[in-house]
């Protein structure tokens, strides 16, 4: 019974939604749900269900922009209908408040099909008895309240008062029906504060421990070992729906004595721009030598011996090549980059430089040493191709697999790609900013092409194809400081 509310709820909130009707949530009803919830709860999540909300009209407009969405709906509608409980006169009056969904430890975040505890405050405690009791057996109280076990899925559900608490094990109901009588309970002071900025408004909110996940993780020792990492507390999330897209933002909260060079990307609000190809993958990066710097960070903390024969190799390889890897390659790298990838494995990339006259004279080292260098490490055979003219590309080919790869530098950038022509026209394209990105690291995709692109790989009719018009750009950024990183995904929708 617990799966099929559930699931009701969340298709309550989008089915509903065009018939404009339903009822305000009470200003307490999200710390009752919450009290069922335990304070170290690795992820909690909040489930808007509030039909007169503006979150809802906003669903109303996008479901209205799908193609045959209404049509969709209804059949949600008719799916949660069984074992006589009708969707429009059992499910919707008891709609409105918040649905609290918890994943109660990091051991059970990290099983296929996490347990879970599901709480909402309902309009009517006595229409919640009812619809609860058909298609579930009564199986005894706890703390005062009715337990019915679901007759075909057996997972387990209580009613308390007007309040609907759900969970898979006795167990875990019990100590959530114990924990509302208590004190030591996730409030909403507590949730809230895990959010913080974020839009507390949002259709979807959730909130979770950071460190707890790590320490319930393997590795996670070793994975503490990172500055960065071990300064992570708590993350809070949104997804909210608006009239044109539909918004998701990530906040991760980090404490202690961390500098921005701790950090896994370049600080600040400033981004980079993208160069943007219908149907690709595009990436803006702004200073990419801190991706390289944190991750060569990353090694030193959690595996010293690693990081010592990767050193010794690095100079060992310089030597040969005669250059200094990190001075003359990784070093000039502190500018603005972009990346392109394609779904069939195509890529194309292009970096600034801080003296491109000083990198070309080192990529031609580069080059000229790296077949004898691939056959010293036990590379395979590599063949290089150097250019004839002074702005074509080199080209190294992989004996066995066959695969090359291009590169050269052009005017003031480093350009490296899967094939010559592809490199080629990427050295070439006009940046464009994404808008409202505001970190180092920005994205932005046509989801419509990229979407159309797989459905023909897949053989899907015509018709089918036609259903993705609605689709726009999805754009989002990753933003860096020593208090958080943040990262923002919009899905535009035309």
């Amino acid at each position: 019974m617990r799966r099929l509310l559930s699931l009701s709820i969340v298709a309550a909130a989008l089915a509903v939604v065009a018939s404009g009707c339903g009822s305000s949530s009470s200003s307490d009803q999200l710390s009752t749900a919450l009290s069922y919830m335990p304070k170290t709860s690795a992820v909690v999540v909040a489930i808007n269900t509030n039909l007169n909300s503006d979150q809802a009209k906003q669903v109303g407009k996008i479901v209205n922009r799908v193609p045959q969405g209404g049509q969709i709906l209804n059949g949600i509608k008719q799916s949660v209908s069984r074992n006589g409980i009708d969707f429009e006169k059992d499910l919707k009056p008891l709609l409105g408040n918040d649905l609290v969904v918890s994943i109660p430890t990091a051991q059970a975040l990290q099983q296929s099909n996490s347990p879970t505890i599901e709480a909402i405050q309902t309009k009517d405690g006595g229409k919640a008895k009812q619809v609860i009791a058909k298609g579930s057996t009564k199986v005894g109280t706890s703390h005062g309240a009715d337990i019915y076990r679901d007759n075909q899925g057996g997972s387990l559900t209580a009613v308390e008062g007007s309040t609907i608490v759900g969970a898979d094990t006795r167990a875990l109901l019990d100590a959530a029906l114990a924990r509302h009588d208590g004190g030591d309970h996730m409030t909403k002071d507590q949730f809230d504060s895990a959010l913080g900025d974020l839009d507390k408004s949002a259709l979807v909110r959730g909130t979770g421990d950071l460190q707890a996940i790590i320490a319930g993780s393997q590795g996670a020792e070793q994975a503490r070992k990172i500055k960065w990492v071990n300064a992570l507390r708590e993350f809070g999330f949104t997804a909210a729906a608006k009239s044109n897209a539909i918004a998701v933002d990530v906040q991760a909260n980090s404490e202690g004595d961390l500098k921005d060079g701790d950090l896994p990307i370049a600080s600040g609000s400033g981004s980079a721009a993208v160069i943007k190809r219908p149907g690709e993958i595009n990436l803006g990066i702004r200073d990419p030598q801190q991706i390289y710097n944190f991750t060569i960070a990353a090694l030193q903390a959690t595996n010293p011996q690693q990081f010592g024969q990767f050193t010794a190799g690095k100079q060992q390889i310089g030597k040969k090549l005669g250059v200094d890897v990190d001075k003359d390659i990784v070093g000039q790298l502190t500018g603005d980059a972009a990346v392109s990838v394609a779904t069939n494995g195509g890529f194309a990339a292009r970096a600034a430089l801080k003296d491109p006259a000083a990198f070309k004279a080192s990529l031609a080292k580069v080059a000229k040493g790296l077949p004898a260098l691939a056959k010293q490490f036990g590379g395979g055979p590599v063949a290089v191709s150097i250019p004839k003219s002074a702005n074509g590309f080199y080209a190294i080919a992989n004996g066995k697999t066959g695969r090359k790869v291009v590169f050269a530098v052009m005017k003031s950038s480093f350009v490296l790609g899967s094939d010559p022509a592809r490199a080629a026209q990427f050295a070439v394209q006009s940046p464009t900013k994404v808008p409202g990105a505001q970190g180092s690291v920005a994205l932005d995709i046509d989801t419509k092409t990229l979407v159309d692109q797989q459905l023909r790989k897949q053989g899907a009719p015509a018709i089918v194809q036609g259903f993705t018009g609605f689709l726009g750009d999805l754009t989002g950024y990753l933003k860096a400081d020593t208090s958080s990183l943040r990262a923002n995904f919009t899905l535009q929708l035309k």
